[in-house]
């Protein structure tokens, strides 16, 4: 996952950017938001390899991003990559879960 540039700067004490107004800030909102869209991604990539129907088969869908969320929070604890702060909530936000 690829940190970049927002639109909110860091401030370091000498106003919004630092000294120089340019900075790199990855806010906790822009985080959660990217993860979720990796997850996210990769529930599609598995639900269309393992041939699910999402719309009929939600309960498989949900099992299935249940563990790859647990998969990746297991993965944080080698600092690989980031933690889930609250891996249920992070399973019912990815927009493939929800019955459209």
């Amino acid at each position: 996952m690829q940190l970049r540039n927002t639109a909110a700067k860091r401030t370091s004490g000498h106003g919004v950017g630092g000294v120089d107004g340019q900075g790199m800030s990855l806010t906790y909102a822009d985080a959660h938001r990217e993860l979720a869209e990796e997850l996210d991604e990769q529930l599609r990539a598995a639900v269309r390899r393992d041939g699910i129907d999402p719309q009929r088969d939600t309960g498989q869908v949900h099992l299935l991003a249940r563990r790859l969320v647990a998969d990746h929070d297991q993965r944080s604890l080698t600092g690989i990559v980031r933690p889930v702060a609250e891996p249920e909530a992070m399973v019912e936000e990815l927009p493939s879960t929800r019955v459209r």
